[in-house]
Order: structure tokens, then C-alpha cells, then sequence
């Protein structure tokens, strides 16, 4: 009996971490952003100041990086989101592919980004380099119909169906922050 109720609280136990690591935070428009996510753009966010601090430590304090973390992955969803709707997939893969190609065949820069992010290569591309390059692709397709990106991103952060599962964090309509 005592075997069996051990191994019953190991379960649960095993599945309430299990939950907690793998939480989910909140979602953009249905996309969940789950909590390994959060931490890597969050770990990313904090090896990159801490470099740029031990290097201008006179700088008055930065922003909430839990805030400013969730705030990109939220735009970063966006912008994905938007840019598989605006162009089609093949031309979309092809633009992707060569501005990813571009910026992995540069050793300098990967070894500068992994240095100030403190992520592997792989978490370059995925965190950083995707990101980027769909902003880019995005923004260049505004242009082309007289939009403006900063324009369209407010826009769409004002109509962003948000909800907050986890964290200290609320939507106010436009953006996350803390909760008071």
C-alpha cells in the first residue's frame, strides 16, 4: 500500500513540474506562448544587458525585461502571423530562406550574436534571425502598398485577442505590463 501511494505522489509530483516548466503564459490571437519560450527570449534579454551594462555601467536603469520580453514575443507572433496571411508561402519561404542563409553564412556576426545573447546557434536563428527577417520581409511589403510598419503593429496590437494565463502580468489593450 505504501508502495502504491508512493508512486501515486511521485506521479503527481513528476506531472505538477512537468506543468510548471511547460505552462503556458498567454496566447496572441489563439497562438499560445508557452513558458520555455518566455525563458529562453527572457535568459537572451538578460545576457544581452548584462554585456551592454559591464560595458556602460553609468547607464541609468532599463526597463522591465519580463515586460519587455513578453512584449516582443507577443509583436514577434504578430508579425508572423500577418506575414503568412500577406504573402504567399513558396515566395515567402524563398525570402525567408535567403535572408536566414545570409546572416548564418557570416561567422562574425553569429559569433557576435551568440556572445551578446548567449544563445547557441540554433537560438540565434530561431530567436533572433527568423524574427527579424519576417519583420523585415513584413515592413517591405508595407512599403510597397504605402503602410508603415510602426503603424500597422499598433494596429494590430489594438485588435490582438490576448489572454494571460500566467504570470504577473495583464493586457491593456495595446500592450502587456505588470499587474499594479
Amino acid at each position: 500500500m505504501k508502495q502504491i501511494l508512493f508512486g501515486l505522489l511521485s506521479l503527481i509530483v513528476l506531472a505538477a513540474g512537468i506543468y510548471l516548466y511547460f505552462r503556458p503564459m498567454f496566447s496572441v490571437n489563439g497562438d499560445v506562448i508557452f513558458r520555455p519560450e518566455f525563458n529562453i527570449n527572457l535568459s537572451a534579454a538578460e545576457h544581452a544587458e548584462s554585456g551592454f551594462r559591464a560595458k556602460n555601467p553609468n547607464l541609468p536603469g532599463g526597463a522591465d525585461l519580463e515586460i519587455a520580453t513578453a512584449n516582443r514575443i507577443l509583436e514577434v507572433h504578430l508579425v508572423h502571423e500577418e506575414l503568412w496571411k500577406a504573402v504567399d508561402a513558396k515566395t515567402l519561404s524563398g525570402l525567408l530562406q535567403n535572408k536566414i542563409s545570409f546572416a548564418l553564412s557570416n561567422p562574425e556576426f553569429m559569433s557576435a550574436a551568440e556572445k551578446f545573447y548567449g544563445l547557441s546557434a540554433s537560438g540565434i536563428k530561431e530567436y533572433v534571425i527568423i524574427p527579424r527577417a519576417e519583420e523585415d520581409i513584413l515592413n517591405s511589403q508595407l512599403m510597397l502598398k504605402g503602410g508603415f510598419f510602426g503603424d500597422w503593429l499598433a494596429e494590430a496590437k489594438r485588435e490582438a485577442k490576448v489572454k494571460i494565463y500566467f504570470g504577473d502580468f495583464k493586457w491593456n489593450g495595446s500592450s502587456l505590463e505588470k499587474k499594479s
